[in-house]
């Protein structure tokens, strides 16, 4: 592994038979920085994703489930891939407008109702901190 990260930074030459030009300090100090940056990046995603994840849960914890009406207002293709046994094409992408704010649909319910600028009834949960949940959608009257 060391031997692999010296070649990469250019602090060594790999052992071959043809002459390669030699790297210049602006080519290994680039190459350092794309390897920390990579890095940093890659436990960034890793360690920071179970901390959003528990932020959330703790924002739902004890909070009701509350009814209402929303309106349709984006409605985006097909939310994922439909594969050789499956009956239903999946659900799309849909978001409603709910006291002014946008918020997407977890769960539409007979989606293929759900028509842009139409009424939805919407089962929501606001968490602790002000954020509006919305957990299912299904077309109202």
């Amino acid at each position: 592994m060391y031997r692999f990260i010296k070649i990469i930074t250019g602090d060594m030459e790999p052992s071959t038979t043809t002459e390669r030009p030699k790297i210049t300090t602006a080519q290994k100090r680039m190459r350092w920085f794309i390897l920390i940056a990579g890095t940093v990046t890659t436990l960034g995603y890793i360690l920071i994703d179970p901390v959003v994840s528990t932020m959330s849960q703790n924002d739902l914890q004890g909070v009701p489930e509350q009814t209402s009406t929303a309106m349709v207002v984006i409605q985006k293709g097909p939310g994922g891939i439909m594969l050789p046994g499956d009956m239903h094409p999946p659900a799309p992408n849909i978001v409603v407008r709910f006291h002014g704010q946008l918020c997407p649909v977890a769960k539409p319910i007979h989606w293929e109702l759900l028509k842009w600028h139409t009424t939805a009834i919407i089962t929501y949960r606001v968490g602790h901190s002000g954020h509006i949940y919305v957990d299912t959608a299904r077309p109202g009257n």
